[in-house]
């Protein structure tokens, strides 16, 4: 049995407890982690996985110190643009789902990285900044609603459809923690659940190697 994967999204979790582990400062580790995002996009590319997509920021997270925001805006001011551009150097585009538009320090970044996305990409990378699935939930609510539209129709909506990105498949969440957090409620209703316990700048490429691996021999039956 073969199990295709066109899309695997991750919920990179770990880094500030990484830090305290390591003896390093939260920046240092947030830093760690874009290396092992950017090994983990490497990874997927030369696997030929059309979609690979992370979890940056919860609307949770907005309860976080001010301190710890600053610090992680901060970060994406200075690495987002960059890093993207050398995704589209390698004609990867970049998508951008969730409530990012009122990042205010950051939302005119955004717009500028959306617009240069290549035109026929070999792959696509995502990053779901400021969203939760309850959220998806609610702006499709609203979207449907402007147009008129059935409620059985409400899931054609969420921010993943409206940009023709498939469900994912296989869902990876590192650090110990077993559970979705409010993380793509609907679109993981059928999607294989890995939770490892090591933390996110600890992932390598081998830990992808061998979740493939298991998910190959997974009978994925879907209700059937």
């Amino acid at each position: 049995m073969s199990n295709p994967l066109t899309h695997l999204t991750i919920i990179p979790d770990g880094d500030r407890r990484w830090s305290v582990l390591n003896s390093v400062d939260s920046a240092t580790a947030y830093i760690k982690g874009m290396e092992v995002l950017e090994s983990v996009v490497k990874w997927a590319f030369e696997k030929k996985i059309l979609y690979v997509s992370f979890w940056v920021l919860s609307i949770e997270n907005d309860k976080r110190s001010s301190d710890w925001r600053m610090m992680f805006f901060g970060l994406l001011k200075k690495y987002l643009r960059p890093k993207c551009q050398a995704m589209f150097d390698q004609n990867i585009a970049v998508k951008i789902i969730g409530d990012w538009r009122a990042l205010e320090n950051i939302k005119g970044d955004i717009e500028d990285i959306l617009a240069q996305n290549p035109s026929n990409p070999a792959m696509t990378v995502i990053f779901f900044l400021r969203y939760s699935g309850t959220w998806d939930l609610c702006q499709a609510a609203a979207e449907m609603d402007k147009y008129h539209d059935k409620p059985e129709h409400i899931l054609n909506y969420l921010q993943t459809r409206v940009q023709n990105i498939p469900d994912p498949e296989v869902l990876i969440r590192t650090s110990g923690v077993d559970r979705l957090s409010d993380y793509m409620m609907v679109q993981c209703a059928n999607t294989e659940l890995y939770f490892l316990d090591k933390l996110w700048p600890d992932f390598t490429a081998k830990d992808c190697d061998e979740i493939l691996e298991t998910f190959q021999k997974v009978e994925r039956r879907n209700g059937k």
